[in-house]
């Protein structure tokens, strides 16, 4: 468990610098794969208060409207993951995040039908 611990510091660091780069695009697989492994580290309720204070709240509100689909649906599960305390879920109602969270997920369910149809 200590290793997960030990590398938050790297992780977030990596995701800070890949927003910076977003623009390149070598680096947007990068956006993703580390918006995927803080999506993996927000289920640790340990990690819910140590992620909300960092930049990644407001950033993976603003990654929902991603042109991305595999970004936007990471950035869905680590707001949906950081929902579940009670610190955090004040704030991201204050921020807009419960309307966003619903069109990603209308816009989910409805392109699955339409590509089952």
């Amino acid at each position: 468990m200590n290793l997960v611990y030990g590398n938050f510091g790297f992780i977030l660091h990596m995701f800070l610098w890949c927003r910076k780069l977003e623009c390149l695009e070598p680096f947007l697989q990068v956006k993703e794969q580390s918006l995927t492994t803080l999506w993996n580290l927000s289920v640790d309720e340990k990690l819910w208060i140590k992620i909300s204070k960092t930049e990644i709240l407001p950033v993976a509100i603003k990654y929902l409207e991603d042109e991305d689909i595999k970004v936007k649906e990471a950035a869905g599960g680590i707001l949906a993951n950081l929902a579940l305390s009670r610190v955090n879920h004040g704030i991201m109602v204050e921020a807009g995040v419960i309307p966003k969270l619903v069109r990603l997920s209308m816009s989910l369910i409805i392109g699955r039908w339409l590509f089952l149809q």
